[in-house]
């Protein structure tokens, strides 16, 4: 991950990485398993501020539902002052989703 934040790789990872675990997810769940998808964000993610409405967009394209889906972040975004005005960003778009979803 530092490596792909140092190089501005990150994004394009991140949205590769969502969209294969929301499908695998979706095929899983379309099987009988009963799982949900865990999404750890990056401290350089959460500085995008278009992240949360492409997460969502990639995890409705699988056909998810809101309760199918946990952003998580790293410890190092918790601990610096990027990844706390990001997530608090972050959250704000994310929960415009959620709300609608309701």
């Amino acid at each position: 991950v530092p490596l792909l934040e140092r190089t501005g790789n990150i994004a394009t990872f991140t949205a590769m990485m969502v969209k294969d675990a929301a499908a695998c997810c979706r095929a899983w769940m379309d099987m009988g398993c009963e799982v949900n998808l865990s999404l750890n964000l990056s401290q350089e993610s959460l500085t995008d501020m278009g992240l949360a409405d492409q997460m969502v967009k990639l995890v409705r394209a699988e056909g998810l539902e809101p309760r199918d889906v946990i952003f998580e972040v790293t410890e190092s975004a918790m601990a610096a002052d990027v990844g706390r005005w990001g997530l608090t960003a972050f959250a704000a778009r994310a929960a415009r989703y959620w709300a609608s979803e309701r």
